[in-house]
């Protein structure tokens, strides 16, 4: 919204750059936690969400204009179409399975941890934390 706003605002920095530089793994922006008990007593539903997530995602990437569009249809949103169209290349939303992210969450929970243990519920997790839910198309 600044840049849209401000025609003397500018980009000086792009953190997820920095963040690799610094830490040599990507920055995990968001994450889907699903408890054990309830993935073993539900793996359709999880894998049909994971499945839509993604799916979702590469929809927003591949049409951003569209998603710009949806925001009208949520008045309680206080953004633009045009604001939201434009952010969507920038924002580097992609769909990532937690095997696949586990160096990078790993990294991302370890400066948590270092920082205060109390940000991740005081101990690191355990390799059960991660694991592949199949998804089918």
């Amino acid at each position: 919204m600044l840049l849209a706003k401000n025609k003397n605002a500018r980009i000086i920095a792009d953190f997820q750059t920095d963040w690799k530089r610094s830490y040599e793994s990507d920055f995990p922006m968001s994450s889907v936690v699903v408890r054990k008990d309830y993935l073993n007593a539900h793996p359709e539903i999880v894998s049909a969400f994971v499945r839509e997530f993604s799916n979702s995602l590469a929809y927003a990437n591949k049409n951003p204009k569209e998603i710009g569009k949806f925001v009208k249809m949520l008045p309680e949103l206080p953004f633009e179409s045009s604001i939201v169209a434009a952010s969507i290349p920038r924002s580097d939303f992609r769909y990532v399975s937690a095997v696949n992210a586990k160096k990078s969450i790993s990294k991302y929970l370890q400066i948590l941890y270092l920082f205060d243990k109390a940000t991740i519920g005081g101990q690191m997790p355990g390799k059960d934390f991660y694991t592949t839910i199949p998804i089918t198309y």
